[in-house]
Order: C-alpha cells, then structure tokens, then sequence
C-alpha cells in the first residue's frame, strides 16, 4: 500500500503507535526502532497527507483535529493487516478450513474416537468431515487426504505418510475344530472355507488370498458376506474361518495367532500436495497413524530407507 513515494501501511503502524503511546520514545521501543527515525517516518507521512497530526510540545504529544479524525480509519487498517498475516500464517500451518478424509470401513469406534479428538484438540480451528469408504488404493475424487491401502502405483505423484500394519489371526468358533489352539500356520486351515471381512473385500482382498496360498491354504469357499454380523455367524456355526484382527472375535470365537506366513493390513494416509497449500493433508496424516496404532491393533512398519517415500517425519505438520 503506497501513496507516492511512501509505504503508507508502515507509515499508519507509526501513527497509531505514538497515537497510542502518546510519547515518541515509547512508541519507539514497541517499534523497535531509534526515536529519531521515528520522528521522519511521522514528519514524511504529515507531508505526505500535507496536515499535521500531532501538536507536540517540549513535554507532551497528543493527537492534532486530524489526526483525532484519522486515528480509527488507521487503526482499522492497521489491524485489518496484522490480522491478515496472522490469518495467512493459519492458513499454511493448516490450522483453519475444513479437511475431507476418508477412512476405512470398519474402523472401530474407539479408533475414530481417539482421531477426531486427537486433531481437535491439536488443530481446534480446522473442522473434520470424516467419510467412510473401502480402503482401495486411490484418493476419490472430493477427498483431501485418505487412510488407504499402499499402492507404488495409483500413488505416483502423491504425498504418503507412515504405513500402519496391522498382523492377522484366525477367527475361529471357540466350540469348533481350533478351539485349543494356541497358534496356527496357514496351512492348518487347508480343507476350510474362509469368510472375508466386509472391510477385506476391496483392496485387500487379494493380498491375504495372496498370503493364504503361500502359507498352504487353499479355501474351499470363499464367502464375501456385506455385513460384519453375517461373516461372523459363518464361522460361529463352525461353517468357516475369518482372518482378523483379535478385536473383531465376538462372544463365541477365539482368536489364534498365525505362525510363518504372515497375514496382515496395511494402510497409510496418501493425499493430494498440490492442493495441500494449507498443508490440511500433512496435518491430517501423522495423527491418523497415530490413532490407529493407540490401540496397540495396530503399529507403525518399519521401513528400510530405500523402500521409503516422501513420508512425514513424526509431528511434522508443516
């Protein structure tokens, strides 16, 4: 903001300064310049305006008629600008707006609790449309950020976070054929059909029928029920097993850690950068893993560094 050869946004930051202070060397210090120099920054700008603005004796400095009747409009502007930067600087951290994320079908609700306070309390300016969604591989379209399935492919181009890994057991009726198993290989459920989760049938699905065969499983069935409920009760009745997490085993079932080949989920949070100027993404990333892995379900995968993408450093937002 310049009237001819004055930066008159600065000019105004001095007039209101000693206007408030009523003193030259006061103002001066909240200024952090020398007195002097504040004395021609107010000389320039009266000459600029071409009137005085403040009457000024050996003892006392008060506010001219027109500077009396500039002072609000000034101290307006003056304002109005701190608090755009300040809002600017909001902006980039990532501490105001709305973020659109999605997350996975299923989730459990003390995860989805612990991740919307956990971002409220850390980002309380910022609101958080959270949208339920099978965990594939690609950001959908109208997402700012997702806790998806990880995928070198479908996500070229896009930032990722810390990967999330979740190890598998074997769902099976505490009254069955499993029930006094301490533990399973893969291999030992061979002649039995399994029951893939509702969150499984998506992105999932062919990396644990992926690990089912390398571990010695063939199912004889695969059953892809749309409800948790409907999965469960298949292998209630003994009529099939489930690859889970131990919290998903209900009254009736046991869960029964695998040995060997390893099942598991991964999942990690993948967003837009070029739209992510607010940096919303990166705000969003760290404390998702973070909530997942609270539960202990859960846990952060260690990388080599030549496997790693641009990820977040931990409480990096931004």
């Amino acid at each position: 903001m310049n009237v001819g050869d004055v930066d008159l946004l600065t000019h105004l930051r001095c007039f209101v300064a000693v206007a408030e202070e009523r003193h030259f060397g006061r103002a001066a210090a909240r200024l952090h310049v020398t007195q002097p120099a504040l004395s021609r920054t107010i000389a320039r700008l009266e000459r600029t305006l071409g009137a005085r603005l403040f009457d000024r004796t050996s003892r006392t400095v008060r506010l001219s008629g027109v500077g009396e009747l500039l002072f609000p409009d000034a101290e307006r502007l003056v304002d109005g600008a701190d608090g755009f930067v300040a809002l600017a600087a909001q902006a980039a951290r990532g501490e105001i707006g709305t973020i659109r994320a999605g997350v996975p079908l299923g989730l459990p609700a003390e995860t989805m609790a612990t991740l919307t306070r956990s971002f409220r309390e850390r980002h309380p300016a910022v609101g958080l449309d959270l949208r339920e969604q099978r965990p594939g591989t690609q950001l959908a379209a109208g997402l700012d950020v997702a806790l998806l399935v990880p995928d070198d492919e479908h996500s070229a181009g896009l930032r990722r976070g810390p990967v999330a890994l979740q190890e598998l057991g074997v769902i099976a009726s505490a009254a069955g054929a499993f029930a006094s198993h301490a533990e399973l290989h893969l291999a030992d459920l061979a002649g039995r059909a399994l029951a893939l989760l509702p969150m499984d049938q998506s992105a999932w699905e062919p990396q644990l029928l992926a690990a089912c065969r390398a571990g010695g499983f063939e199912p004889t069935t695969v059953h892809r029920p749309q409800q948790l409920e409907f999965a469960l009760g298949l292998v209630l009745a003994d009529d099939a097993v489930a690859l889970g997490a131990a919290e998903s085993a209900g009254a009736g079932l046991t869960w029964i850690p695998i040995v060997g080949t390893p099942a598991r989920r991964r999942l990690q949070p993948v967003w837009q950068d070029a739209g992510d100027d607010m940096g919303r993404g990166r705000a969003f990333a760290e404390i998702a893993v973070d909530a997942l892995c609270a539960g202990g379900a859960w846990r952060r995968e260690e990388q080599l560094p030549e496997q790693r993408g641009p990820a977040l450093r931990p409480g990096s937002f931004a």
